[in-house]
């Protein structure tokens, strides 16, 4: 007689107890088994607890995935043995599960940053001129799929009109001014290739406007990389931009920026004062530097300097800065 509940499962790494009970002739017990997929088996002896009940502890270490085989034998008063259950060609199975391991949860890296920038485009007369700050929080996911999403803010403010108002007739400027909120996406194709795109939504003077910017990425945004963006800001006008960022220095992260715009008032007002200018902004371009300190892996600051036109006689210079912190 046999009596014997097999166990339906074991964790891994988990000391385990197997017990049989055998009739009174029985003298003792030995337990084979084997990992699955091993040819060999190990073999333990079971101990007496009395009354034809044999039990042994599997150690810890013997206890591994995916799942054990064994059959038990018996030994008679004259030392014979025989299996009893299960045998060497068809041995019992037990599934082994690895138990559950803590892990810590995913860390994205994540920017925050605000950076301001004013461009004078005619000598400082303060007729021809933006005025733009934003602030924006990223978060980056990966490089291939989607690669960061970036949600911010701007203020932008200037005055201008066209060259011929300004500098020939003497008109004054016309106020130009959008405060707006945007979201933006990038999409990695590959680790060195990415296209985006930014929705704005905002409150000019005279109402809601609105617009956006698609951008293609070259390289990694996380090293030297060359982006390449187009802009349209209602009630603004356009923006063409070429932007290299270099990492060759750590800690002293350089942009190369160009930009070719008819902001701030690249479009027609609705209604202007005869003394206004009411003829749409030139094309102009602009050619900036930027260069940046890491104090910290995760802290810095930047400056820029600028020199921009819309002719030869209708240019001028500017500035900013911006402070990010990463984590």
């Amino acid at each position: 007689m046999v009596a014997f509940a097999p166990p339906l499962e074991a964790l891994a790494g988990s000391p385990l107890r197997i017990a049989v009970e055998l009739n009174g002739v029985a003298a003792g017990a030995v337990l084979q088994v084997r990992r699955k997929g091993v040819p060999g088996y190990t073999s333990l002896p079971m101990t007496s607890l009395g009354n034809g009940y044999f039990a042994v502890l599997l150690p810890a270490d013997m206890v591994v995935g995916p799942a054990l085989e064994y059959f038990i034998e018996g030994a008679s008063v004259r030392g014979k043995a025989s299996a009893i259950e299960g045998t060497a060609d068809l041995p019992r199975e037990l599934d082994v599960f690895e138990p559950p391991r803590p892990y810590a949860p995913r860390k994205l890296p994540s920017h925050v940053e605000i950076a301001t920038d004013y461009a004078d485009y005619n000598r400082l007369r303060h007729n021809d001129y933006t005025w733009q700050t934003e602030g924006w929080f990223a978060v980056r996911y990966g490089d291939v799929g989607v690669r960061a999403l970036r949600s911010g803010f701007g203020v932008y403010r200037g005055v201008g009109g066209s060259v011929d108002d300004l500098d020939k007739l003497n008109l004054s400027p016309r106020s130009v001014g959008l405060t707006y909120g945007w979201l933006e996406a990038e999409f990695g194709i590959v680790r060195a290739f990415s296209l985006g795109g930014r929705l704005a939504v905002g409150l000019l003077d005279g109402g809601i406007s609105g617009g956006g910017q698609i951008l293609l990425r070259i390289g990694s945004d996380q090293g030297t990389n060359l982006l390449i963006a187009g802009e349209v800001l209602g009630g603004l006008g356009l923006r063409g931009i070429t932007q290299l960022e270099l990492a060759t220095f750590p800690r002293v992260p350089i942009v190369l920026r160009t930009e070719v715009t008819n902001q701030p008032a690249g479009t027609t007002p609705d209604t202007a004062s005869p003394s206004t200018s009411t003829g749409a902004g030139n094309v102009g371009g602009r050619g900036i530097v930027q260069v940046g300190y890491k104090f910290t892996p995760e802290f810095l600051v930047a400056l820029r300097g600028s020199f921009q036109g819309r002719t030869i006689s209708h240019a001028g210079p500017g500035f900013g800065g911006a402070v990010g912190y990463s984590w």
